[in-house]
């Protein structure tokens, strides 16, 4: 009951995420498939990785970052492209050219991420944890409106 009105925020969001990326979701409902808190202590990391069982997007939401902390990394999820990539210009610019995207977190951030790309965390390198919750959240039908839509066929008179 004490998460709950930010657990309704972090699935609307998402559905908002997936609706403004252009997928179907009016008859779609967002739930969670997970929603766990992590803590990473000295030189700990969590390697490159997507999830899958159907979720649709992963969040993570940010309570304590020590300075000196692990990095988030969003990696490009084009596969063919690793394999011909060319050095950036500019390895802190976002480009089309980027490898991946670096975020350092802060206390109180919550990032949103398609759970299809690959994400991962730098080694941490303070003396104190970092502490994250993350989520993964999937979508199914709306059962009131898919229950709303069920043609019933008109009764066959009874002479």
């Amino acid at each position: 009951p004490e998460v709950a009105d930010f657990a309704q925020y972090v699935s609307q969001t998402a559905w908002n995420i997936l609706s403004s990326q252009g997928y179907a979701v009016d008859n779609l409902v967002t739930y969670f498939t997970e929603m766990w808190t992590q803590e990473h202590n000295p030189v700990s990391d969590m390697p490159y990785h997507v999830h899958n069982m159907g979720s649709q997007i992963s969040a993570f939401y940010f309570l304590d970052v020590p300075a000196g902390g692990c990095q988030m990394m969003i990696h490009d999820p084009r596969p063919t492209k690793m394999m011909i990539n060319l050095p950036a210009q500019d390895d802190k610019a976002v480009t089309d050219a980027s490898p991946h995207i670096v975020f350092t977190p802060e206390a109180g951030t919550l990032v949103f991420t398609n759970s299809w790309l690959p994400h991962s965390f730098s080694r941490h390198g303070a003396n104190d944890p970092i502490r994250f919750v993350h989520f993964n959240v999937n979508v199914q039908r709306n059962k009131k409106q898919q229950h709303a839509c069920q043609h019933t066929p008109p009764q066959a008179e009874v002479i």
